[in-house]
């Protein structure tokens, strides 16, 4: 490893790292995962997790956002990489199509954007491995990173944007605390309120009944890790 690149941080690297061009390959397998999270998302709505998710678009902010993040992966039907161990797509398309609806962006920029996340998940997952997944849910964990990038390639931040939105991404997560600054304060105060809003949502409280009644807790933390909104970041 170069001087060069040991100085700087491991998100400064990755920023680096996806201002790759992408390739039309690339792109056109990007639609094919859209599409393949949109069929799974479809049939998980007719579940009745998915109608809990689904009632949440009336009853909370984002709510629309917090019903998609969960809907693909209702039934496990949803694309998997086997060395990352975890499934990209239900984190990565929900978030990306929400946050290129709000910001109207063309169907390349959402396709370049679904193909980054899915790079900053996979590279995280392989990285982290079989010791990461014994403990944490990979999907929940790396996915969020994988969203977080996704959005901020159609916000199209710069390096110092990117780094400071992937950390207050996986901050309620991983209570991230060193940070330069008095940046950390900011992570401390999303902590606190990703807490109040966990315990004040009702959709949280469904869940956690249907779950129990269903013997479904992995499902369940599934959803929970899935449930964030990386684009408010």
């Amino acid at each position: 490893m170069s001087s060069n690149s040991s100085s700087r941080s491991i998100i400064e690297q990755l920023f680096d790292l996806l201002l790759r061009p992408v390739t039309a390959e690339s792109r056109a397998k990007a639609r094919l995962h859209l599409l393949d999270w949109i069929g799974c998302a479809v049939i998980g709505s007719k579940e009745p997790a998915g109608k809990i998710l689904l009632s949440s678009i009336d009853k909370l902010n984002n709510g629309e956002v917090f019903a998609l993040g969960g809907l693909g992966n209702i039934l496990e039907m949803d694309d998997i990489e086997k060395q990352a161990l975890l499934h990209p797509g239900p984190c990565i398309v929900p978030a990306s199509l929400q946050c290129a609806n709000e910001r109207n962006v063309n169907i390349e920029t959402l396709l370049d954007a679904i193909v980054r996340g899915y790079e900053a998940t996979i590279r995280l997952g392989r990285a982290l491995g079989v010791q990461h997944y014994a403990i944490w849910h990979s999907t929940g964990t790396c996915g969020l990173i994988g969203a977080a990038t996704a959005c901020a390639a159609i916000l199209q931040l710069d390096r110092e944007e990117f780094s400071h939105g992937l950390l207050l991404a996986v901050s309620p997560i991983f209570n991230v605390f060193s940070i330069k600054s008095c940046f950390h304060l900011i992570c401390k105060i999303i902590c606190s309120n990703q807490n109040c809003y966990i315990a004040n949502n009702p959709c949280y409280t469904q869940f956690l009944v249907f779950g129990i009644k269903n013997q479904k807790g992995e499902l369940i933390r599934s959803l929970f890790l899935q449930g964030s909104n990386p684009s408010s970041s």
